[in-house]
């Protein structure tokens, strides 16, 4: 959980963001690939969210408890410049 909420670019509500990942892993049928998955998700999302100095950035918590770690990952920003999707 540190190094999730280390790169995350809003520091806002530790302990419920925390919360949310144990809620998440305990009822997972892989704790391991769903620890995997959200680590994956949110090195995806990123660079999204550290433009504007991460203003538009989800607080941790709410992507967590949203499922936002199991929507698609944006598009690498090379394809998003040329209009691809």
């Amino acid at each position: 959980f540190s190094e999730l909420y280390a790169a995350h670019p809003k520091k806002q509500n530790r302990i419920l963001a925390e919360q949310a990942l144990i809620g998440i892993l305990s009822s997972a049928v892989s704790q391991p690939t769903t620890a995997s998955a959200i680590l994956k998700s949110h090195l995806a999302w990123l660079p999204e969210w550290r433009r504007q100095e991460g203003r538009f950035a989800p607080q941790l918590h709410r992507w967590l408890s949203d499922g936002g770690w199991m929507d698609d990952s944006p598009a690498p920003p090379a394809e998003q410049e040329r209009g691809e999707y």
